[in-house]
């Protein structure tokens, strides 16, 4: 169970207390602010614990409660209170609370992504693996035209490197090195190139402007 779920949770149990009870005026301490704002907010109310509270919240009207909820800030270094955390974090230990499936979401994504990357990690003889062997997300530059032109360049889908698929032609071949043309042979592997990079953006190599440049785009 989150944090946000527990605290959540506290709020519920409270008012089924007072549903209970012979008194008829009730006020709710907590040092959650989130769950406070949730039970005014629409997005929350897709939570079924928020969803549970307002539904109790408007039973315990009807019935003629008044209820308000006050706001109070952390307790951390005040001993009582920190005697009454440790006991709710034990009690906790012992309760079957229902989980709720906003909380395995977190689990199930996490799950996925642990699966996909242990299949990813197999397919050593894909080109794309060693472009990018981890699944992140690559920062996306938000003017669409540099975007295109940084993903090919990071996926090698250049024209000048793949235009002889298009053409049934053999592929070009570096004029210095004699060996096939990459946009990795291009930028970092040709001696020519690297005196071209040298030249026009004052760095012996991109590795090196790598390193110096703004880690998002790098």
């Amino acid at each position: 169970m989150s944090v946000f779920s527990a605290e959540l949770t506290a709020i519920l149990v409270a008012l089924q207390h007072i549903l209970v009870s012979d008194h008829r005026h009730f006020c709710v301490y907590t040092d959650s602010m989130s769950a406070l704002e949730s039970l005014h907010s629409l997005t929350e109310r897709r939570h079924p614990t928020v969803m549970e509270i307002l539904l109790l919240l408007r039973k315990l009207e009807r019935k003629g409660f008044d209820i308000i909820f006050c706001w109070v800030p952390g307790h951390v270094g005040i001993l009582g209170n920190e005697h009454a955390d440790n006991a709710a974090r034990s009690l906790s230990d012992h309760m079957q609370q229902p989980v709720c499936y906003h909380n395995l979401k977190a689990s199930i994504q996490r799950y996925i992504h642990n699966v996909w990357q242990e299949t990813w990690d197999q397919q050593v003889i894909n080109k794309l693996h060693y472009i990018h062997p981890f699944n992140t997300h690559w920062t996306a530059v938000p003017i669409r035209r540099p975007d295109v032109c940084l993903t090919r360049l990071r996926i090698g889908h250049t024209r000048l490197t793949h235009r002889h698929l298009l053409l049934g032609e053999s592929p070009p071949v570096c004029d210095f090195c004699h060996c096939e043309l990459s946009n990795l042979h291009i930028l970092i592997e040709c001696p020519n190139g690297a005196k071209a990079v040298r030249r026009i953006l004052g760095y012996k190599t991109l590795v090196a402007l790598s390193e110096c440049s703004y880690p998002d785009i790098a």
